[in-house]
């Protein structure tokens, strides 16, 4: 699934092969389900981040990366 910030899109493809796409488009990748742009983080506390939309994703201890 890809979401936008109105509208949900269903993409076939590995998880690898998007990230690989999406390097040096400011994109991270925080557990192995989930692509972020980070430009769209508004929050990272403890292992919480939270959207510019409000939702919340939790971010696992495994993914210490994401907290630099």
């Amino acid at each position: 699934m890809f979401y936008t910030a109105g509208e949900v899109y269903s993409i076939y493809k590995k998880m690898d092969e998007l990230e690989a796409e999406l390097a040096g488009m400011g994109f991270v990748r925080i557990h192995q389900s989930f692509l972020i742009n980070m430009r769209y983080i508004g929050k990272l506390s403890s292992y919480v981040m939270v959207l510019i939309t409000g939702k919340e994703i939790s971010v696992p201890k495994s993914s210490p990366g994401i907290r630099k």
